[in-house]
C-alpha cells in the first residue's frame, strides 16, 4: 500500500511539473501570437486611415476579433489588456494608441508604420524566444518534477 502511495505521489509530482513547464512554454507561444495580431492589426488600422475618412473609433470598433486584445472606451482612450504581453511590449502597444489619433492623416499613417516596425521588430524577437527557450522549458519542467520525486521518494 505504501508503495502504491509513493508512486501516485511520484507521478503526481513529475505531471504537475511537466505540466508547468508546458504552461511556461505556451506563455511565450502566447506572447508571440499577441504581438502578430497586433502587428497585422496596426497595419489594418493604417490602411483604414489612409484610405476611408471614418472616425478613429469607428476605425477601431471595425478591427476583427478586437475584443480579448483592447476594449475602445472613447475615441482616444484604449485600454490594452495584456493577454500575453510582458510589460515592454503592452507599454508599446499602449503608447501606439495614446499616439493615434494626434495630428493630420499623414502623421497618423506614419505613427502606424512607426509601431507597425517596432511591433513586428517585437513579434521576430518573441518568435525567435519561443524556438529556442520551448523545448529546454518543457524538459526542465519533467526533469525538476522527476528530481523532485526521487528526493522525497
Amino acid at each position: 500500500m505504501l508503495f502504491v502511495i509513493k508512486l501516485a505521489g511520484f507521478i503526481l509530482i513529475t505531471a504537475a511539473a511537466t505540466l508547468t513547464g508546458v504552461n511556461l512554454s505556451a506563455g511565450l507561444k502566447k506572447r508571440a501570437e499577441t504581438l502578430n495580431w497586433y502587428v497585422r492589426t496596426v497595419g489594418i488600422i493604417g490602411d483604414k486611415i489612409r484610405y476611408s475618412s471614418a472616425e478613429l473609433s469607428t476605425v477601431l470598433e471595425e478591427i476583427p476579433n478586437h475584443d480579448g486584445f483592447f476594449a475602445v472606451h472613447s475615441p482616444f482612450r484604449v485600454e490594452v489588456l495584456q493577454n500575453g504581453l510582458n510589460p515592454e511590449d503592452a507599454q508599446t502597444v499602449n503608447e501606439f494608441f495614446s499616439r493615434l489619433g494626434m495630428g493630420d492623416v499623414a502623421e497618423q499613417i506614419n505613427i502606424c508604420k512607426m509601431y507597425m516596425k517596432e511591433l513586428e521588430f517585437r513579434y521576430e524577437d518573441a518568435k525567435r524566444e519561443f524556438k529556442e527557450k520551448s523545448k529546454p522549458i518543457k524538459t526542465l519542467g519533467f526533469f525538476a518534477g522527476l528530481g523532485i520525486s526521487i528526493i522525497l521518494i
